[in-house]
């Protein structure tokens, strides 16, 4: 899985070389080879935001990683962002993906990202709870403040 490594090599040339080379060939779809998973059930765009590569990041996007999290049971790319110290990364993540966060509220991804352990600040807090607006905004409030207690 060449996509793969380019994007575990963190270089967004390496990333464009291989999308081109996906593009180029008329026997698979670009699309469905951007989305495959590895043997660690990672994507190329999960791999990029791990790497905190947002040049990769937009170029997979482009070339048509999954975005539609409306009825996922977990969405990687988010709890990877979460995972990093980066709120920039984040969001990015969040303005690409289409999350249903209805479905999730109650789930590890508002957990993940208000651990104490994790050190939040405060523009992670106000970037979450802005996405979170449209989706039963004093539910996320509730897990906010039994996570910081």
């Amino acid at each position: 899985m060449p996509l793969h490594f380019a994007a575990m090599s963190g270089s967004w040339e390496c990333v464009k070389i291989c999308i081109s080379a996906l593009q180029a060939r008329k026997d698979l779809d670009c699309a469905t080879e951007v989305q495959r998973k590895n043997f660690m059930g990672k994507d190329a765009l999960t791999i990029s935001v791990e790497k905190s590569d947002y040049e990769s990041f937009n170029l997979l996007i482009s070339a048509g990683a999954e975005t539609d999290y409306r009825c996922a049971d977990d969405v990687p790319p988010l709890v990877a962002a979460l995972s990093q110290d980066n709120v920039k990364l984040t969001a990015n993540v969040l303005d690409a993906l289409d999350i249903n966060f209805l479905r999730l509220r109650r789930d590890r991804y508002w957990i993940l990202a208000l651990h104490t352990d994790l050190s939040i600040s405060l523009a992670y807090f106000k970037l979450l709870k802005a996405h979170a607006v449209p989706y039963m905004l004093s539910e996320f409030e509730e897990i906010c403040a039994i996570v910081l207690e």
